[in-house]
């Protein structure tokens, strides 16, 4: 019985992807040899051939499984559409093998190895710095030298110990310099769903010099940024302390944080809360989560265009401080610490969420304090 990772089981698994992407090419297939069925056989038989690579999954691409070949004799002799036995029995076949794939003391890595690499890398004059990772952090605090400190914290994993020790060759961080940026990247190596490789990067980066952070798994934080930052992770949360300078925070899973900076914000959180503290803001700035509460505390009283809207949720603000111009229980519109007839401010915050509460105070105020506070509560 093959193992997953094994050499035999990776030949028989890429044949397997082979077939699926000749019938996703052809998207009909010859059933036998006088008719052909369209589409819905097409995507039959390509369930059939995911059955078989996860029957690898669980014991060896050749395991003798009856509930698979019966499978496979409805794929190819019966119409998909009038065999319902057939659609339960995908369905109770893929969650039994993907539950012994995941759980599987064969199938799994065993082995586990670990190492440091570290790096310092002169740079005469200023550039554009792209830093990309996966599995892992992403953390950047202030240089005083024109040079990039890097230290990547490394953990590779195999089947054996001398897999695991030859991958953290394969995982060290891939630098690239031109005369304009510097591009440090660590990218996964050519594995199946069961390795957990992961790579934590920390760097020194001259401040004023602009990020652009890209984690596919992980959280990414930044301290006194003087340049634009762009930060990007996929499941993560995002910290940003005393930045100043345009930035631009999305994550699809995770809370982001801006405390005690300046500029230009756009913050998105697609599963998350969004929070600024202490900021100071300038042109059009946008902050929105689709699952998560959004609260705003500003550092300075300049006026600020205000358009600020939940499906689902309150809004909170000091009425006192708000020109309102619209207001219903879901939105509201207006100029904090300023006129709405006096023009237009050159500042503006847009606060959007679909699913959580917003609230808009100063680092001076409270709104448990004795200013009115007006709130406004919206339900789906």
């Amino acid at each position: 019985m093959a193992c997953v990772g094994s050499p035999k089981w990776q030949q028989g698994y890429f044949q397997e992807i082979e077939i699926l992407n000749e019938l996703n090419a052809s998207r009909t297939v010859v059933v036998n040899e006088s008719s052909t069925q369209p589409t819905k056989v097409a995507c039959t038989l390509r369930r059939a051939v995911c059955l078989r690579i996860m029957a690898g999954f669980s014991g060896g691409r050749h395991m003798e499984c009856a509930c698979y070949f019966d499978f496979c004799r409805l794929c190819h002799h019966q119409p998909f559409a009038t065999n319902s036995k057939m659609k339960t029995l995908t369905s109770t076949f893929a969650i039994a093998v993907l539950y012994a794939a995941c759980f599987s003391g064969c199938n799994t890595p065993q082995f586990s190895a670990k190492r440091d690499f570290q790096k310092v890398i002169p740079i005469n004059s200023q550039v554009d710095v792209n830093v990309q990772t996966f599995n892992g952090s992403i953390t950047i605090t202030p240089s005083t030298q024109p040079e990039i400190e890097l230290i990547a914290h490394i953990k590779a994993h195999g089947f054996n110990q001398e897999e695991a020790d030859a991958a953290l060759d394969s995982l060290s961080p891939d630098i690239d310099t031109t005369a304009s940026a510097i591009t440090i990247a660590c990218k996964k190596r050519n594995q199946t769903l069961m390795y957990s490789d992961s790579v934590s990067l920390e760097l020194k980066v001259p401040a004023s010099w602009p990020l652009h952070l890209v984690t596919s798994n992980g959280a990414v934080s930044t301290t006194q940024s003087r340049g634009p930052v762009t930060i990007e992770t996929s499941n993560g949360r995002i910290e940003v302390n005393e930045a100043a300078g345009v930035l631009r925070l999305s994550t699809s899973n995770g809370k982001i944080t801006v405390k005690n900076s300046a500029g230009n914000i756009e913050a998105n959180s697609s599963n998350g809360a969004v929070q600024l503290i202490g900021c100071s803001l300038e042109g059009k700035c946008k902050l929105d989560s689709s699952n998560g509460a959004i609260s705003v505390s500003l550092s300075d009283r300049n006026p600020i265009g205000i358009d600020a809207s939940t499906s689902n949720g309150t809004i909170k603000y000091n009425e006192a401080e708000m020109d309102v111009k619209k207001k219903s229980k879901s939105h509201v519109t207006g100029v904090l610490f300023g006129k709405a007839n006096e023009g237009a401010p050159s500042a503006s915050l847009n606060i959007e969420t679909s699913n959580g509460s917003i609230t808009i105070s100063t680092t001076t105020e409270t709104l448990d304090s004795q200013k009115p506070t007006q709130t406004l509560s919206s339900s789906l």
